[in-house]
């Protein structure tokens, strides 16, 4: 360039179309979106503009109205061009009889709000660049506008909205963002009457957060519950405090506010996008799926915590490392419970999970055939806490008696009783009985052997104790004496508690006739159970 000489700087044809749009974007009414586009394509030459936007059930592309567009029937995303176009964010080009129909995806940022259709007698490489840009200057207004106008909700919305769905999808960010280096996409199903279902994600440097979560309930309560630990999840995570402190934080708000009964299942993501390292925390959430190379590579089942609102423990935080391509894919229960409606069931098509690090369930039952009297076997957890202790109990069981689908408890001896405990392969809900149930049994039901009952017992019982009345629970020929009786005589036969603390012997004698007629229940033992019991125990 000469010395002095500046660049041309006139308009050209390309530039002033663009302007035209950049011009009027800054006081454009929503409603006139539709007339500025028909305008600019008309100056393009072209005819029939569409702009097409994806309803919430995202099956059907929809026709915004406005002065200038062309109208029509909504396309079917799965079956017609403008939805390929769509789902690859791609253009496609249709010849046609009076020209060629180009499609162009409407993208911000990832987030494919729709697309824009117009038609043309021929294409070149400099229309598709004019088109391309001019696709995406729209998608920025449509994306902009949103929020200024009922009009883009109205044409989405292609059924009537639960007042809980209308209040999760106001508190969703974007459905899906693509980045150099990561994407997420998400999905709310259904889309009308959606309740206590939300995630949400921030991209803050190199690392990405996301969380989703499963209020109990449903309904507008389930949905409030939800925005309470959304904004709580928002807040800590922009205080920039680490995993664990997110969650004590959640559990906090969602407690004081709704109460000891309530709680949110939550699935807590990190992933450093530099090197791939993600980080995770579950609160009692089905445990998310590893995709790699296009296929389910396994389940990253990992110990939890109690779901936010119950008070949990400082929950763990585990590590993964990623390639790649490597998709992590999170959902609610409802996803798992789909076959109960007719669907494909999940997890059965899904590989085993790779063994946990969590210990086996301590475990006594009677054989098969013998006759189950009172009790079916014994079990000694580790805790009191059901969240942590029942998946590795249902992992012996299931083989053996079908899946566990409810169990119930005493909660005198349970400190906190949640509604459902996710576990390998299933949900299992949880009830509890006052005086229905007693304090030292577990109630089983399966689907294939109707009900079971376990002794429970207490997980500070010593070694020789456990052995002791874990050997007399699965003995076929062993007394037929209740729960609270065997921990009874057992206590009173070592004049010791379990806990540590001294047994009143009038206690133990008020538990069926007295110590002295169930001595015999909890007999020494000096080596291994017989045959005549299946024993399945980790000590």
């Amino acid at each position: 360039m000469t010395a002095g000489r500046r660049p041309d700087r006139s308009e050209s044809f390309g530039e002033a179309l663009l302007g035209k749009i950049l011009d009027s974007a800054h006081e454009l009414p929503p409603h006139l979106i539709g007339p500025l586009v028909a305008d600019v394509v008309d100056r393009l030459g072209g005819r029939r503009p569409q702009v097409l936007l994806q309803d919430y059930g995202q099956l059907v592309l929809v026709p915004l109205p406005g002065e200038g567009l062309s109208g029509g029937e909504p396309q079917v995303i799965d079956d017609s061009e403008a939805g390929r176009c769509f789902l690859d964010a791609v253009p496609v080009e249709v010849p046609e009889q009076d020209g060629i129909r180009v499609h162009l995806p409407l993208l911000d940022g990832g987030d494919q709000v729709g697309v824009m259709a117009v038609t043309l007698d021929s294409v070149d490489d400099d229309d598709r660049r004019l088109l391309l840009r001019i696709s995406g200057l729209v998608a920025d207004l449509l994306v902009t506008k949103h929020g200024y106008s009922d009009l883009f909700f109205d044409v989405r919305r292609d059924e009537g909205m639960s007042v809980a769905a209308e209040i999760q999808w106001s508190l969703l960010p974007p459905l899906a963002m693509i980045m150099p280096r990561v994407a997420v996409a998400g999905i709310l199903e259904p889309a009308y009457d959606v309740g206590g279902d939300s995630f949400d994600y921030a991209l803050n440097g190199d690392a990405l957060h996301v969380v989703m979560i499963d209020a109990m309930g449903h309904g507008l309560d389930a949905a409030t519950m939800a925005t309470v630990a959304i904004g709580a999840y928002r807040h800590a995570r922009r205080s920039g405090i680490g995993l664990s402190e997110i969650y004590a934080f959640m559990d906090r708000a969602v407690a004081e506010q709704f109460g000891p009964e309530h709680f949110v299942t939550a699935q807590m993501l990190q992933v450093d996008t530099t090197t791939g390292r993600v980080q995770w925390v579950n609160a009692g959430h089905p445990p998310p799926i590893l995709v790699r190379d296009h296929r389910v590579a396994q389940r990253l089942v990992v110990p939890t915590t109690l779901p936010v609102g119950l008070g949990g423990s400082e929950p763990r935080v585990s590590e993964l490392g990623l390639v790649p391509g490597d998709r992590i894919l999170c959902f609610t229960d409802g996803v798992v419970e789909e076959h109960k409606s007719g669907g494909e069931e999940l997890y059965p098509t899904l590989p085993h999970p790779e063994p946990v690090a969590a210990p086996a369930a301590r475990l006594a039952l009677k054989t098969d055939g013998a006759s189950r009297g009172l009790l079916d076997g014994a079990w000694w957890p580790r805790s009191r806490d059901l969240l942590s202790e029942l998946p590795a109990l249902t992992d012996l069981l299931d083989p053996l008696w079908g899946h566990i689908t409810r169990i119930a408890v005493n909660p005198e001896h349970w400190p906190v009783i949640p509604r459902k405990i996710p576990v390998s392969g299933h949900i299992v809900k949880v009830g509890w009985f006052t005086s229905e149930i007693d304090p030292h049994k577990l109630l089983l039901l399966s689907y294939g052997t109707s009900r079971w009952d376990l002794l429970v017992v207490p997980p500070e019982t010593g070694a020789q104790s456990a052995a002791r009345l874990m050997a007399a629970v699965s003995d076929d020929d062993g007394p037929l004496l209740t729960a609270s009786a065997l921990i009874a005589a057992e206590a009173a036969r070592h004049a010791v508690y379990p806990a540590g603390q001294a047994l009143d012997p009038d206690e133990a004698g008020e538990s069926e006739g007295g110590a002295s007629a169930v001595a015999a229940a909890v007999t020494e033992q000096t080596g291994p159970p017989g045959p005549a019991s299946r024993l399945i125990i980790g000590m």
